[in-house]
């Protein structure tokens, strides 16, 4: 998958795109939603003088061409994921637009608390990093975290705050795990609704009332869907995990568990992922639980946890299996 190159709002004049036959590299079209509309490394789109885009015999108002570089991508995968992120991406944008008093309710949250004050401009976060995963990129393991915090909100990706910067430095000081934290890992959260604090989902429940309270409850099944469709979808392509797992596909990473239990913040997560994890052995082995990065409660654990003289990965798996067996059974 490339990057987001260009949408009608930043087209200059009417004529063919991609411009020239001879560009180098493998290009897509796609909607807003992420539908594929074609492929290949031909013009595939004429821009009309009313802003749209002509399509074989289809009128389209907003389509998005995504550059790939010059090596093509896998097109089984390409084709399972191009409509799995514009579904994530379109989810978080009608979910958002479902929602109009959950800026309100976050920002009355933020105004309460003790700590720095912010303005909240993106109170449902869609993470951004997906548009930027290239062709040649490997997809190597599936990292979840809880919900999007002030940094996030900010900049729409995840894990770039504290806790993502503890993440990247883990796995650049451990270069036997063969991960770029930045290149190598997609990024998902257990709900894309914001809170300055992860804690803070049950207050805001509580503000927001029964509608708010089903939106955050609903959000958490959605995205484990998403989670075991990512998942399908990177097995499909031998993007496997050189970090441990024990199936087919890529290492699928669960931070944060003491919410996933029953009462929790993050039961309806549990829940979903206990029914699609039971009806599907491999995807249940590739999950592994740990404790979130945040105040290095990670690797506190994984030191206290860890063997004598046990090779790194080993000891992640078995510590994260652990783990899984206390939450999914």
């Amino acid at each position: 998958m490339g990057k987001l190159c260009i949408s009608t709002g930043q087209l200059a004049a009417p004529g063919a795109y991609p411009k020239n036959r001879r560009d180098a590299g493998f290009f897509s079209l796609q909607t807003a939603k992420g539908c594929l509309l074609a492929e290949g490394s031909h013009t595939l789109a004429n821009l009309r003088r009313d802003g749209s885009f002509a399509v074989g015999n289809s009128i389209y108002k907003w389509v998005f061409f995504i550059y790939h570089g010059n090596k093509q991508v896998d097109k089984k995968t390409w084709a399972a994921l191009v409509p799995l992120i514009g579904r994530y991406r379109s989810f978080t944008t009608e979910l958002d637009a479902e929602l109009p008093g959950l800026a309100g309710f976050v920002q009355r949250l933020v105004d309460e608390r003790k700590g720095p004050s912010y303005t909240v401009k993106n109170p449902v976060v869609y993470n951004g990093a997906l548009d930027d995963i290239d062709s040649r990129d490997q997809i190597k393991m599936i990292l979840v975290g809880d919900n999007p915090g002030r940094r996030e909100q900010e900049q729409g990706r995840y894990l770039i705050g504290p806790s993502g910067k503890i993440a990247e430095t883990f796995f650049r000081n451990r270069p036997e795990l063969a991960v770029d934290f930045r290149k190598n890992v997609l990024i998902l959260n257990k709900t894309p609704i914001h809170t300055p604090r992860t804690a803070e989902l049950k207050e805001l429940c509580r503000l927001g009332g029964k509608k708010l309270a089903g939106a955050v409850f609903s959000s958490q099944r959605t995205m484990a869907d998403l989670l075991y469709e990512f998942w399908k979808a990177l097995a499909g392509s031998g993007n496997a995990g050189s970090s441990g797992t024990a199936g087919k596909g890529p290492v699928l990473w669960i931070i944060g568990y003491s919410e996933m239990k029953a009462g929790g913040i993050f039961e309806a997560y549990t829940e979903k992922l206990k029914e699609l994890s039971g009806a599907d052995r491999l995807f249940k082995e590739a999950i592994f639980f740990f404790r979130h990065f945040s105040m290095n409660q990670f690797s506190i654990d994984l030191n206290k946890k860890a063997l004598p003289k046990e090779p790194l990965r080993q000891s992640l798996e078995r510590i994260g299996a652990e783990y899984r067996r206390r939450i999914l059974g």
